[in-house]
């Protein structure tokens, strides 16, 4: 069941190579322009205001998510899922297609991932400057699993997630 979706996934995107927008060999083609995009903002609700029950929420996730740090397995898998890269995206998709994708072997289904993560990153970026959403370990002065990462991302809104997105 899950290579028929797999295949029926390709398929899609394989359909939809042919409305490509203009990029380049490394970064990959996204298939629409932000132009062509509906604006995210306009669409998604506005995250939990501080203080609410919607917030309190989110809260009680984010500190659920930082006690699974504590199951190794776990924690090693959100270290791994933390890299925004080709190189997670093909890890994640070698297993599901159970064959090693690579630019060489596999030059089709590699196009296909790189154009999808070009088009992620022309998705979301202009929600995510718009609602500036402050990052949960900012917020609450706290450690990642990523400490090399966190200057880079601390001003950077926290949603839309770009990982939400690109899954």
């Amino acid at each position: 069941m899950r290579r028929i979706f797999v295949l029926a996934v390709a398929f899609v995107l394989c359909g939809i190579v042919g409305v490509q927008a203009a990029g380049d060999e490394k970064n990959g083609h996204a298939y629409f322009t932000k132009a062509q995009l509906p604006n995210m903002a306009n669409i998604l609700p506005a995250p939990p205001e501080f203080e609410s029950a919607r917030f309190v929420a989110d809260q009680s996730q984010y500190l659920w998510g930082k006690l699974m740090r504590l199951d190794e397995a776990r924690c090693a898998m959100a270290q791994r899922d933390a890299v925004y890269s080709m190189e997670t995206i093909i890890e994640e998709f070698s297993g599901l297609f159970g064959l090693e994708i690579t630019k060489e072997d596999t030059p089709e289904i590699y196009s296909i991932l790189q154009d999808v993560c070009a088009s992620c990153d022309s998705i979301y970026s202009d929600a995510k400057a718009y609602f500036n959403r402050t990052r949960p370990y900012a917020y609450y002065n706290d450690g990642t699993i990523v400490p090399e990462k966190e200057e880079k991302h601390r001003f950077e809104g926290s949603y839309p997630s770009g990982h939400t997105v690109l899954g």
